[in-house]
């Protein structure tokens, strides 16, 4: 698929999914909304604003890579330590994590990279 295209499909997302927008010092992020109580669950204290920061800190390396490599449109996977897989797109200099794909991922990058899943720490 086209970049237009990716990107037509990931503002469909993003319009049709309600979000809320965390800002800390390190980084802003816009983050869907029920993934805030399942964070909330496995983060120590077990309120809101935790869960925020421990989902911002989550988009803040994702977000970080994708810069270093000169990348202002994409998305990348990781998966939580509580085996959750969640999505952070970088689109028009603004961040979303989502439980779902955005768009989804190239067959040819899905068929290159068999079983490649980053782990986050």
């Amino acid at each position: 698929m086209s970049e237009a295209h990716d990107r037509a499909q990931a503002k469909a997302k993003i319009a049709r999914t309600e979000w809320f927008g965390y800002v800390s010092a390190f980084v802003a992020v816009n983050i869907e909304r029920s993934l805030i109580p399942i964070a909330a669950e496995h983060v120590k204290s077990g309120n809101w604003m935790d869960a925020c920061a421990f989902i911002g800190q989550f988009a803040k390396t994702h977000l970080n890579r994708l810069r270093e490599a000169e990348i202002d449109f994409s998305q990348s996977e990781g998966i939580l330590p509580f085996g959750a897989e969640w999505h952070v797109l970088l689109i028009d200099e603004k961040v979303y994590v989502s439980d779902t794909e955005f768009f989804p991922y190239p067959a040819s990058w899905k068929a290159a990279h068999p079983g490649i899943i980053e782990k986050e720490e």
